[in-house]
């Protein structure tokens, strides 16, 4: 599937809401044989709540340590244990199927938490592919210790993109950044069109 075409489904997929507002849900596409995890981004006043608890949240994860920002976090682990079940069982009837990590803004975030966990919990690395994600991990450590929890990584940032330079702190990172587009300044100022632009087929050429 090209980039474009999973971001417009990222945008349109039919949802599930549990815990903290967190929207997720998974698809078996057995054309490209994938087990496909999706998040949602920002919809409700507590995923912007979220979005803006920086501080930092220490936590172990399969006996590793790693370091996150607490609000993401928190999203994540308000239904962690349902949505990592949800995806063994399908892991456990599709056993050659790969799997993907999905979002986009807010969901890029918790795709990465939840790549991680999936890795820890199964030895199993999945794909990683994020749009307009904000920085999740903190420390240059927790960083690399995440990436290599994945396979692949594909995290599309467009340079006018102010999501994906946030927190704008020392020390936040995504796994991998795919800047894509052109930089202008006032650009930056322009989230509406910028952070909204990934489906445009020409920016993946």
């Amino acid at each position: 599937m090209k980039p474009y075409d999973l971001f417009n489904k990222i945008i349109n997929f039919k949802y599930r809401k549990t815990g903290k507002d967190l929207d997720w849900g998974i698809e078996v596409d057995d054309i490209e044989q994938k087990i496909r995890v999706l998040f949602k981004g920002s919809c409700s006043k507590l995923d912007w709540f979220f979005n803006f608890l920086f501080m930092i949240f220490p936590t172990v994860i399969g006996g590793c340590p790693y370091w996150f920002s607490v609000g993401w976090w928190a999203a994540w682990e308000s239904s962690k244990k349902l949505i990592l079940h949800s995806i063994l069982n399908c892991m456990y009837y599709c056993p050659d199927y790969k799997v993907e990590v999905c979002g986009y803004s807010f969901g890029g975030a918790i795709a990465q938490i939840c790549g991680i966990e999936i890795f820890e919990a199964t030895g199993i690395k999945p794909n990683l592919v994020t749009f307009g994600s904000p920085k999740p991990l903190f420390s240059f450590f927790t960083k690399l210790k995440a990436k290599r929890c994945f396979n692949n990584i594909e995290q599309y940032s467009h340079w006018n993109d102010i999501v994906t330079w946030c927190p704008p702190l020392i020390g936040y990172h995504n796994i991998k950044n795919i800047r894509i587009g052109k930089f202008d300044l006032k650009g930056l100022f322009n989230p509406k069109k910028y952070h909204q632009i990934y489906s445009n087929e020409s920016l993946y050429k």
